[in-house]
């Protein structure tokens, strides 16, 4: 994305605007909008992390001071639990869809200094996931697939035909070549896969941790992908851009230049492992790489078998460690294109500052005075240019 291309295409981010439906039904827009209940002080977090993304907002105008009660006939229809949700953002009459989700929370607040509220939270496809939990052994025998069979079942088909989420994107997973998609033969068995005591949430977290991919949801579609694979850098941020706060901090605390796993092949009764090591460019002069030289960050995993699998582990390990190096903290004037799961490129504020950062965080927020801002939080575990030791 361009930057003024942005601006130009909201209307240089004049008159702010959200939409909000509640199944079919608008609280904020269209033919079907309750006009007498008044929105405001909505927060969408959006996150390529394993947690949920969510969406709070309250309503206004739904509470009779003089016989002291809610207006619940006036808002029921918008507060159900279980119901779907679809939020837009924009300027003027342009508007882009940011969440999708289900009503997970419904708070009805009267407190003495302050109007009377009904706040609403709504939460992604994950928050339906960690509802369950199961013992039972999966039809697939690639854990990509037994991801996809997780949301072939039932209720997901209903809850993405009511509106709850709207797609998949699931790449395969390294075990996938070699595993076939039907029911394993008894002389298979050792390979089948099996959920012990685990939701749905957990089951899928632990796939997406054991190879290092990515699991998340964004505008309503899930991904399960390998981790940060999407080099799209969205847009690039210049001081010409209207940024409101910047933050751009390098710490090399808890950095390590190795990380090892270390399992146990039961079959063959020895040892398994898997190493990556850092070797990125943590600064312009030698100091800093010096400092973690000969570090390692060494974890045994019961779990692996293979020393492919304990290579899986430890490139998780290494990136959690590793991305804790550079944080962007970065307000701007909202901006409904910017996604978690992408990279987003700071330029021209220096050399040290000026670099790539993975967007793990976006939150956009509305207040009570009708501004619309956006706030991002990236990483990196790199510097592409200059240096601060």
């Amino acid at each position: 994305m361009d930057y003024e291309s942005i601006r130009e295409k909201y209307g240089y981010f004049r008159h702010p605007i959200i939409e909000i439906m509640i199944g079919e039904l608008s609280l904020t827009a269209g033919e079907k909008r309750k006009k007498a209940i008044g929105v405001s002080n909505v927060t969408i977090d959006l996150t390529a992390g394993f947690e949920a993304s969510q969406a709070v907002f309250h309503l206004y105008n739904v509470y009779d001071y003089e016989n002291a009660t809610f207006n619940f006939d006036t808002v029921k229809e918008f507060v159900l639990l279980g119901s779907p949700v679809k939020i837009y953002a924009g300027y003027d009459v342009t508007v882009t869809e940011v969440f999708e989700g289900v009503i997970t929370k419904v708070g009805f607040y009267v407190e003495e200094d302050d109007v009377a509220s009904i706040q609403v939270t709504a939460m992604d496809i994950k928050s339906v996931m960690m509802s369950n939990r199961y013992n039972r052994r999966l039809q697939s025998t690639a854990y990509s697939d037994a991801v996809k069979e997780i949301f072939d079942q039932n209720i997901y088909q209903s809850l993405q035909e009511k509106g709850a989420f709207n797609g998949l994107s699931i790449d395969s997973t390294p075990d996938k070549s070699a595993a076939p998609m039907n029911p394993p033969a008894k002389k298979d068995i050792d390979k089948t896969i099996e959920m012990v005591g685990e939701s749905d949430y957990e089951f899928v977290v632990k796939i997406a941790k054991k190879f290092n991919y990515d699991f998340f949801v964004v505008a309503g579609k899930v991904y399960f992908r390998m981790a940060k694979s999407d080099l799209t850098s969205q847009i690039t941020i210049t001081p010409d851009v209207n940024i409101k706060r910047l933050t751009v901090e390098y710490d090399m605390t808890g950095l390590v230049e190795q990380v090892e796993v270390r399992g146990l092949d039961v079959g063959k009764a020895k040892q398994v492992s898997g190493k990556k090591k850092n070797s990125n460019k943590l600064s312009q002069g030698n100091k800093a790489k010096a400092l973690i030289s000969g570090s390692k960050f060494v974890y045994i995993d019961p779990t692996v078998s293979d020393n492919s699998e304990a290579g899986y582990r430890a490139d998780y390990l290494y990136e959690n460690i590793s991305y804790r190096y550079g944080t962007l903290e970065l307000d701007i004037a909202g901006i409904p294109d910017i996604l978690p799961g992408k990279y987003l490129k700071l330029s021209d504020i220096g050399t040290a500052a000026s670099n790539d950062f993975y967007v793990q965080s976006v939150r956009h927020t509305f207040n009570a005075e009708g501004a619309f801002l956006t706030h991002i939080v990236g990483k990196t575990d790199r510097q592409i240019s200059g240096g601060l030791l």
